[in-house]
């Protein structure tokens, strides 16, 4: 039997992005966009519901790629990756942001 693919598209086409799932949800977080010819760091959260079969968008608080993604109970935790310092350099970043499902 062949398996039946389904394909959708993320608000904005991104690389080493984070990746999640938690109670009927997955995240798809940060990463490398490519803005006028140049690699930028995002801070867009693309949100799948399954039960819907709806996306929807978040955002980081600061804009990061290759984050480290973690679930615990009903909250999502991205963590670190490297995000531009205040002279626009790429550094590691020491960031947390924290997805509460039970607020969102």
């Amino acid at each position: 039997m062949q398996a039946q693919w389904t394909t959708y598209q993320l608000s904005q086409a991104r690389s080493y992005i984070g990746g999640a799932y938690a109670e009927g949800r997955v995240f798809f977080a940060g990463g490398y966009s490519k803005v006028d010819g140049i690699w930028e760091v995002s801070n867009v959260v693309d949100i799948y519901h399954f039960a819907t079969d709806q996306w929807s968008v978040a955002q980081l608080s600061v804009a990061r790629a290759q984050v480290a993604t973690a679930v615990l109970g009903n909250k999502v935790l991205f963590v670190g990756g490297y995000a531009r310092d205040a002279q626009g350099i790429l550094d590691v970043s020491t960031v947390v942001d924290i997805y509460d499902l039970a607020t969102a």
